[in-house]
């Protein structure tokens, strides 16, 4: 795999991408969301180059069309997390100990089988994060994906882990 020295000489994989993760912002931080496309735009434009790099920000209004527009011209990819209006915590709460799906998102569900034919198509392919704090489980949510998009439901194998209490899924 190749490698790539950064800043101050450390080493990243060249196929990995770094997450950015911004948490939600409130008025006083930026009144608009024009200040922080701003703010993200002269970011992104110090950064390195030749890293692959992911945005994720919580603020839905903040989700415009020249929001996209920047990560489009700086070649940086937008991560979701969260389904929009939801908290951090309360997902945490909701969700854990992640064993189950216990809120289906039928958006985030046809948009990430959207997300993998787009990726059928390129090249490079790319990457999908899927966290167990969108629906409940990440590997039921991308399992639901991949029947989306093939027609066919993905067996999947729970096991316990050994490192964590969480369980684990591997799709066979």
């Amino acid at each position: 795999m190749p490698r790539r020295s950064g800043p101050r000489g450390s080493c990243l994989s060249a196929s990995s991408p770094l997450i950015f993760e911004f948490s939600h912002f409130h008025k006083t931080e930026y009144e608009h969301g024009r200040e922080f496309i701003d703010a993200l735009d002269d970011f992104l434009s110090r950064i390195p180059k030749g890293w692959q790099y992911t945005v994720e920000i919580r603020n839905k209004t903040f989700l415009h069309p020249d929001y996209f527009a920047v990560l489009r011209e700086h070649g940086v990819a937008g991560r979701f997390l969260l389904t929009p209006g939801r908290k951090y915590d309360a997902a945490v709460k909701a969700f854990e100990p992640y064993q189950e799906t216990r809120a289906i998102d039928e958006d985030a569900r046809n948009g990430l089988a959207e997300i993998l034919k787009i990726m059928q198509r390129r090249p490079r392919g790319g990457y999908v994060y899927v966290n167990n704090r969108l629906e409940g489980n990440a590997i039921n949510t991308i399992a639901a994906g991949i029947s989306k998009l093939t027609g066919v439901s993905p067996t999947i194998a729970l096991r316990p882990s050994p490192v964590t209490e969480n369980t684990q899924g591997e799709l066979l």
